[in-house]
């Protein structure tokens, strides 16, 4: 499955395949082709991404990240060793009613603020018109990225008024920080109208099916497992841009989940 995965997604992606020595561990190969396979994906994903959201007229989009805990712990415990060990984070954007996976970033050790930062950064290079961040911590990455708005025309791009944020629905509801009822409610009139259509809880779904993959990952060295993630994802986004996962095909699919 592994071989004709990669070489797959190798020919996808137009990459010279005469160069892969099948002689060797396929965790190699994955590793030497990981970043131009990294590139091609995103690059679909921008497409797809750009199609779907014509029906909003271009005037939305929204991303959230989270981590596949379940996948990521089975993988951690088999194969890293005790330290600062990366996590495999999956950035969404929603141009549609399901998510879309369109990039993949490594964080290490702590979820920190930095490194949201940088995610966030990573997806608006992808999507220049990145207009809207729906998070569970939306409050906090509002005010980090305001505080470095002024240290570049970049990074400006990254803070308000340019970039709104905004707390999933679900995660607002044990909130208690005035500021944040204030600025980043999603019942705020202003932030309602931005996310008129959008379902941002539709990124824990989705990692709730990715999670069910969490016993294919225990034996996996670290580069196959980033190829394994990376395949997925880009096979979720395909079926997603063909119309859906029709139930009467997968008991328990992604669409009978967020519908």
């Amino acid at each position: 499955w592994f071989t004709w995965r990669l070489l797959t997604r190798g020919l996808e992606a137009g990459l010279d395949l005469s160069v892969v020595d099948f002689q060797s561990p396929m965790g190699d190969t994955a590793c030497r082709f990981l970043g131009p396979l990294q590139a091609a994906f995103s690059r679909k994903a921008v497409e797809g991404i750009d199609r779907t959201s014509q029906s909003l007229a271009g005037r939305l989009r929204v991303l959230d990240s989270a981590v596949p805990d379940t996948v990521l712990s089975k993988y951690l415990k088999a194969v890293l060793p005790r330290g600062n060990l990366p996590s495999q984070r999956a950035c969404f954007a929603y141009a549609c009613p399901r998510a879309l996976f369109c990039t993949r970033k490594s964080i290490y050790g702590c979820e920190s603020l930095s490194q949201r930062y940088f995610c966030v950064a990573a997806v608006k290079a992808l999507l220049p018109t990145l207009t809207t961040v729906a998070r569970d911590d939306a409050c906090h990455l509002h005010k980090y990225c305001a505080r470095r708005a002024a240290r570049s025309q970049a990074a400006a791009q990254l803070a308000p008024p340019h970039m709104t944020f905004v707390c999933d629905k679900f995660h607002m509801a044990g909130r208690t920080d005035a500021w944040c009822k204030r600025i980043c409610d999603p019942e705020l009139p202003s932030n309602s109208a931005l996310l008129a259509g959008v379902r941002t809880s539709v990124c824990e779904f989705t990692f709730t099916w990715l999670s069910k993959y969490k016993h294919q990952t225990k034996h996996m060295n670290e580069y196959g497992f980033q190829f394994f993630l990376l395949d997925m994802a880009w096979s979720h986004n395909e079926i997603i841009l063909q119309g859906g996962y029709r139930p009467e095909e997968v008991a328990g699919s992604l669409d009978a989940e967020v519908a």
